[in-house]
Formats: structure tokens, C-alpha cells, sequence
């Protein structure tokens, strides 16, 4: 149910199911931060090291109203997706 949706992140790569679930890359070599545009909600995340096959918990993000946040990949250069799912459902 996701679709490309890299509006909704500077990094321009994205799979979105606004409000439900996001997955967002980061390409490798670039700053390790970045925006994505989230609706409101609580999302657990974990990160992905594309290239070491690493994964990693990272704290939820929570979201009180729908807005642009900065996440930063603990991966620094390597390329990176986190996964972002929503642990109570928001509006849609």
C-alpha cells in the first residue's frame, strides 16, 4: 500500500503511506541528516545500513501535529533507510 511519495522528504527518495507507515533513503556520501514530512502520530523507527546490511532501534518519533522533521541516520556516510511505522493510527 506505499507509494513513491519524494515530496515528502529532501532526500527526494521515498514510500509513503501518510499517517500509516514510511520509508525513507538516504543516499550514502551525503549529510548523514535530513527532513521528512510526517502527519501526526507516534512512529517507531528503525534504521538500515544499505551497504553493511546493519540494522538499528532508534527512539519513536512522535509528531503532535503534521509537520517537517530532521532525522539524522547513525550510519554517517554509509547509504541508509529508516522505516517508519505509526504505533497509534492517525487520522486519514
Amino acid at each position: 500500500a506505499l507509494e513513491p511519495r519524494g515530496d515528502l522528504t529532501a532526500t527526494g527518495y521515498a514510500l509513503a503511506r501518510p499517517g500509516h507507515e514510511y520509508l525513507v533513503l538516504r543516499p550514502g556520501g551525503s549529510d548523514p541528516s535530513f527532513t521528512v514530512r510526517l502527519e501526526t502520530g507516534t512512529y517507531a523507527a528503525r534504521w538500515f545500513d544499505v551497504e553493511d546490511h546493519r540494522e538499528q532501534d532508534a527512539e519513536p518519533v512522535r509528531v503532535d501535529r503534521a509537520t517537517t522533521v530532521t532525522l539524522r541516520s547513525p550510519f554517517d556516510a554509509a547509504s541508509a533507510v529508516i522505516h517508519l511505522t505509526a504505533t497509534n493510527s492517525a487520522p486519514t
